[in-house]
């Protein structure tokens, strides 16, 4: 699953990656609720709604975004409960449902940790608490025809990625030992143009890392990979994570 919205961040800024992962949220919603979803203009206090499906004065559905693409630590989660607890105060009676929408996936203790905490105010507030974490919004937007919208150059760059990396990796599969100093230019070729990109970073490959020292190794056995086991071995094992990383990178 290709989780692009860190990808935000680069193109944007953090500011305005969080202006704009939260307008992407909006226009999901508006198009999963059509009219019955509305924004609420955060100028004059949000009153902890970002987006609301339903009748303001009346039942409500409330989506609380928060662009975190991190660690939820303590800072995170008090900003979630803080925006919880403020749309409660001044809306709990009418609350149906609450979602949080989040620009990343939940490791196991952050899992943990809002089981934990969605049972307890469930069972003080007596309405049910959503998650819709990076890839169940991934999901939502291309099953609703906006993946593209937004992420189209993100989709290009990883055309381009892979036109780039078809013939280091089609070398790789196919000579297991054997690779002479012009295709160990064309590996810096790519380390070159591709090692500081964004799209790199944003998914924090160690594809790269890989290749460097998949390059060292071939490089002090130049002519004699195939008599030293222990380095041949080695030189096999990397070949293996470059290309299982270059198919994560590439993945749909």
């Amino acid at each position: 699953m290709e989780l692009p919205f860190e990808s935000l961040k680069y193109k944007h800024g953090l500011a305005g990656a969080t202006e704009k992962f939260e307008a992407i949220c909006v226009e999901l919603i508006q198009i999963i609720h059509e009219d019955d979803s509305h924004t609420v203009e955060s100028a004059g206090g949000d009153g902890g709604i970002d987006i609301f499906v339903g009748d303001y004065e009346g039942d409500l559905d409330v989506y609380q975004c928060k662009y975190f693409i991190n660690k939820i630590d303590s800072s995170q989660k008090n900003k979630i409960i803080a925006s919880f607890n403020k749309v409660v105060s001044e809306k709990g009676d009418n609350i149906m449902k609450w979602h949080l929408c989040v620009a990343k996936d939940f490791n196991k203790k952050e899992h943990e940790w809002w089981a934990k905490w969605k049972k307890e105010m469930e069972e003080n507030y007596n309405f049910k608490i959503k998650l819709w974490d990076a890839s169940q919004l991934t999901t939502k937007l291309k099953k609703n025809g906006l993946f593209d919208r937004y992420f189209s150059d993100y989709k290009s760059k990883k055309e381009e990625l892979s036109n780039d990396f078809r013939h280091a990796i089609s070398t790789l599969s196919e000579n297991p030992v054997y690779y002479n100093l012009d295709f160990l230019d064309h590996l810096d070729e790519l380390r070159n143009k591709w090692q500081a990109d964004g799209f790199i970073i944003n998914r924090k490959s160690p594809i790269f890392s890989y290749m460097n020292e998949f390059k060292m190794i071939v490089a002090t056995n130049s002519g004699m990979l195939m008599n030293n086991e222990k380095a041949r071995d080695k030189v096999t094992d990397l070949v293996k994570l470059i290309i299982d990383e270059y198919k994560k990178l590439i993945k749909d």
